[in-house]
């Protein structure tokens, strides 16, 4: 699986320093998801 880096620091600038992110990427990989979760929220 190949990604473009700079595309992947911009959706990581969506998190905050306490959030956990969680990447997951599909069998075929075609498709990546970027999970933010807040853990005081």
């Amino acid at each position: 699986m190949g990604m473009n880096i700079g595309n992947m620091e911009k959706m990581l600038k969506f998190a905050n320093n306490d959030d956990i992110v969680i990447i997951k990427a599909d069998g075929g990989g075609d498709a990546v998801c970027f999970m933010f979760e807040s853990p005081s929220k």
